[in-house]
């Protein structure tokens, strides 16, 4: 009876070895994998060139150019593309439900930014309704003047009702969808092109 007992312990104790160096590896591999995203949303940020917004006084006395104020709301899409993604990562591969439970997400983990709206210089958490509209839960037409800068976001659903692709657009300053020179509307998404 104690050689067997002796002989269990003995396993237990080289089985609890193998889960050490097992429990060992998956943290060596999260790590790797939290510098890996952190180094993919990164990637995700516009460059320096453009991401640099004018200066205050400009803002304030809104002399920027059309030009200008596209590419701060360009930049606007940008940083709720980036909270889309961590929101992901953090949640097995699936993209929030709705802008709430994405405004939720950046909250909590402190990715939430204050950003401008440079048409009506109202400034906001770039989840908000009024920086952005969520459009998975109620559309949203074009042309109309007090949608002018807003972010749209649309989460789809697949075919279980789970959200693997999402879908983000901006509107001009007269309140329609931002088209680059080739009339492409400009999009941020997950999903394949083509």
């Amino acid at each position: 009876m104690v050689i067997v007992c002796f002989l269990l312990v003995l396993n237990s104790t080289a089985e609890l070895e193998k889960l050490r160096i097992q429990n060992k590896q998956l943290s060596d591999q999260m790590t790797k994998f939290r510098n890996d995203y952190d180094n993919l949303l990164k990637s995700f940020q516009p460059s320096s060139s453009e991401q640099s917004s004018p200066e205050p006084e400009k803002e304030a006395t809104g002399s920027l150019t059309e030009r200008e104020k596209i590419q701060i709301v360009k930049n606007n899409a940008y940083k709720i593309q980036n909270i889309t993604e961590g929101y992901a990562y953090d949640h097995g591969g699936f993209y929030p439900a709705d802008l709430k439970a994405l405004d939720t997400y950046a909250t909590s983990t402190y990715m939430n930014e204050v950003v401008n709206n440079p048409y009506n210089n109202k400034q906001a958490y770039v989840t908000d309704p009024s920086i952005c509209i969520d459009i998975s839960v109620l559309p949203a037409d074009e042309g109309i003047a007090e949608n002018a800068g807003k972010l749209l976001f649309q989460a789809n659903p697949n075919e279980d009702n789970k959200i693997t692709t999402y879908t983000i657009a901006a509107l001009d300053g007269e309140g329609f969808l931002i088209k680059d020179e080739g009339d492409n509307i400009f999009t941020l998404s997950n999903a394949p092109s083509g």
